[in-house]
């Protein structure tokens, strides 16, 4: 139970990360320092992690029935 919930901590933690990371490429995509292909790709990212996200939180609850 305490490695899920820390499972499930780390993976907010990514998920918070990928998205600061995907408002400062879409940012740095508005002022032209970025590409449309590094937004897409911190879009992903941040796609990848909110899956694995809710894939964590889907085994926590499962192991808590």
């Amino acid at each position: 139970m305490v490695a899920a919930r820390a499972s499930v901590a780390a993976n907010r933690e990514q998920v918070r990360a990928a998205n600061v990371a995907f408002n400062g490429f879409g940012e740095q995509y508005r002022v032209g320092i970025a590409t449309n292909l590094d937004v897409l790709i911190a879009q992903q990212t941040l796609q990848n992690a909110d899956v694995a996200l809710a894939r964590r939180l889907l085994e926590a609850l499962k192991g808590e029935v």
